[in-house]
Formats: C-alpha cells, sequence, structure tokens
C-alpha cells in the first residue's frame, strides 16, 4: 500500500512538471514572452498590449479600445483626423465592459491619454464580468490578481490548448487564425 500511495504522488508530480513544462516553453496563449516561437504576434491581446504599452506609452497619446469592431479601425486614420495624436489600437477579442473599464481605469492612470476612441456594440451590451477562459484573462496589472497566481494559471493550463498550438506550428495553419501585432496594436492575418 505505502509503495503504490509513493508511486502515484511520484506519478502525479511527474505529469504536473511535465505540463508546467510543455505550457511554459509551448507558450500557447503568449504570456511568457516566447520570441523563437512567434516574435510579433500573439495570440493574448489582452495580455501583450499592456505589457508592450507598459514599456512604451510614451510613443502613444491616443487609444482606440473596444471588441473585434474597433480592430478594423486604422491607426493612421485616426491619426489624421484627430490631429496631435499618436493612436495605439487597444482593441481586444470578444471585449466586454468590464474589460474596457480596468483598461481605461489603467491606462488614464499609468500613461498620458489625450483621446480614447471607444467602440460600443451590442454584443459588449450583454455581458459583463472577469473571465475565466485563458484567452480571456486580463493582464494583471488590470486586475487584483497576484502575478504568481496569474502566470500559474497558464502554467498548468489545460494541455490541450499546448497541444493544439503546437499542431497548428507544425502546420503552419495560420491563415484562419487571427494574429495580433502587438507593435500598434492592429490585426494582420498569416498569408
Amino acid at each position: 500500500m505505502k509503495k503504490w500511495f509513493i508511486s502515484f504522488l511520484l506519478s502525479s508530480i511527474f505529469v504536473l512538471v511535465l505540463c508546467i513544462f510543455i505550457n511554459f516553453f509551448l507558450d500557447p496563449i503568449g504570456v511568457f514572452n516566447k520570441d523563437y516561437i512567434c516574435s510579433d504576434y500573439s495570440k493574448d491581446a489582452r495580455f501583450l498590449k499592456i505589457a508592450y504599452l507598459d514599456k512604451n506609452f510614451k510613443k502613444f497619446n491616443s487609444y482606440i479600445l473596444g471588441g473585434s469592431k474597433a480592430g478594423a479601425l486604422q491607426v493612421s486614420t485616426a491619426n489624421t483626423l484627430v490631429k496631435g495624436s499618436s493612436f495605439y489600437n487597444l482593441w481586444i477579442p470578444d471585449g466586454d465592459f468590464y474589460d474596457y473599464e480596468k483598461i481605461v481605469q489603467y491606462i488614464i492612470a499609468h500613461y498620458e491619454v489625450k483621446n480614447i476612441l471607444l467602440e460600443i456594440s451590442v454584443y459588449e451590451m450583454g455581458h459583463f464580468g472577469p473571465s475565466d477562459i485563458p484567452a480571456k484573462r486580463l493582464h494583471p496589472n488590470l486586475t487584483e490578481d497576484t502575478k504568481v497566481s496569474f502566470y500559474g494559471k497558464y502554467l498548468i493550463l489545460n494541455l490541450s490548448h499546448s497541444l493544439s498550438y503546437f499542431q497548428s506550428l507544425l502546420q503552419r495553419n495560420f491563415a484562419e487564425q487571427k494574429i495580433y501585432k502587438v507593435e500598434d496594436g492592429s490585426t494582420v492575418y498569416d498569408e
């Protein structure tokens, strides 16, 4: 009985460490900045855009914010229409008012903000609140979550995310997958 318990415990620890290792090195959501896999692009716009802006906020003084429809708005057009502005497209997929509220509170408190262009559609009116879906979690700077807790959730993420991401890397099947260019917040498609 004691031998069985020790074998079970060691096997469980091995599986957990293997899961952590795979999730960290494949980084399917993009929170560990694995540049060797996907350098300028990421699946997790909520996390990487804030991480990018925290280092580069002085380049921008205006922000486009909203759901996927805001992703179609061109930064260059906004800069032309609003003189003296340097826009960043901070759109996020499946965003709702909870996301927008947290983001606006954060950027106003930490960056110089002249303009916020907020796109609102019917979808946002029916949703409000934090999400447990891995690709919809906000950056820990925007929430009450500690960084240890935030990163820990991604380290023990279901391996199906990492394995499907790995499969798409092997097949280079990015044609139908949205990829977010972090430098200006725009959406691009790998053709």
